[in-house]
């Protein structure tokens, strides 16, 4: 007999995610998948899943789920946050079983904005082009193509009968406060010296526009060598964007606003790209 999770809390925004939907980009549909990739994998690993099966993406604060039929090995991995289970509080970043009937409660983040809740087997929502990754802005994926609604039930495979539980060596997760190494991009003879001397010794704070295709940041204006309209291309994971009048940021984990579903830099020029190395940090940081 399959498990059950029941949606008590959803939290603000929680979404079923696997490693994302790939080899679809040319068709419009970009990948989706986890903000933090190191995270979800961990958090996966705890429970001896392969790395690319479905969990639970929460965003600042997690969700209150019920286990409804057998019980389940969990684990929790991200941005610290306090676990509970019956109110009995339990590590992060290790696993852990939840008997039927119990009901497990993931709190707000105290640092960083995403974590993750794997359970053993996955959670099994139905695919959609090959992956479980919610997008929703398209509203595929997931449940419904949505974030989580009280009163859900997510269908996990019987893989509860796990012999040991397992932990991980907190040293070696990598931190979430740091700099940020970027590399100049093709359009760097596109700015002034000041230019880029601005973006790579200035401070820049997070604004109130953030989402899962990206964020913008506000601070000291970036010096354009002349217009800053070029024609569009593409965009990669980590491409710091600089239009006219301010500095953004675009993870591109999901679609820009204009309603394409794979991103592209609108015209605008590209500056630095940020190392791939730096994509746990940022992901569990935006």
């Amino acid at each position: 007999m399959a498990s059950v999770l029941e949606v008590i809390e959803a939290g603000p925004l929680s979404t079923i995610q696997d490693r994302g939907r790939f080899g679809y980009q040319r068709f419009g549909i970009s990948a989706s998948g986890p903000m933090d990739m190191v995270a979800f994998r961990l958090a996966n690993t705890l429970v001896g899943n392969d790395e690319t099966a479905a969990a639970i993406e929460m965003t600042l604060a997690g969700a209150t789920l019920k286990v409804c039929a057998d019980r389940c090995h969990m684990a929790y991995a991200g941005a610290p946050a306090p676990i509970a289970i019956d109110g009995n509080p339990v590590p992060a970043n290790a696993s852990f079983m939840v008997e039927r009937g119990a009901t497990i409660a993931v709190g707000a983040m105290r640092s960083g904005l995403r974590g993750y809740l794997a359970v053993a087997g996955g959670i099994l929502c139905d695919p959609v082009l090959k992956s479980r990754a919610t997008h929703t802005r398209s509203g595929i994926g997931g449940l419904d193509g949505a974030q989580l609604k009280v009163g859900q039930e997510l269908p996990v495979a019987p893989r509860g009968n796990a012999e040991s539980c397992w932990e991980i060596d907190l040293e070696l997760i990598p931190p979430l406060v740091g700099p940020v190494r970027v590399l100049l991009g093709p359009q760097d003879d596109m700015f002034t010296a000041a230019g880029i001397e601005t973006l790579l010794k200035c401070e820049y704070h997070l604004s109130a526009k953030v989402d899962r295709m990206g964020c913008q940041l506000e601070g000291p204006r970036i010096e354009h060598r002349g217009d800053f309209n070029i024609v569009s291309d593409g965009i990669v994971n980590g491409s710091i964007q600089v239009p006219g009048n301010w500095l953004a940021h675009h993870p591109a984990r999901r679609s820009p606003n204009d309603g394409r579903l794979c991103q592209d830099r609108n015209g605008d020029q590209r500056g630095p790209s940020q190392d791939s190395a730096n994509t746990p940090r940022r992901g569990a940081a935006l």
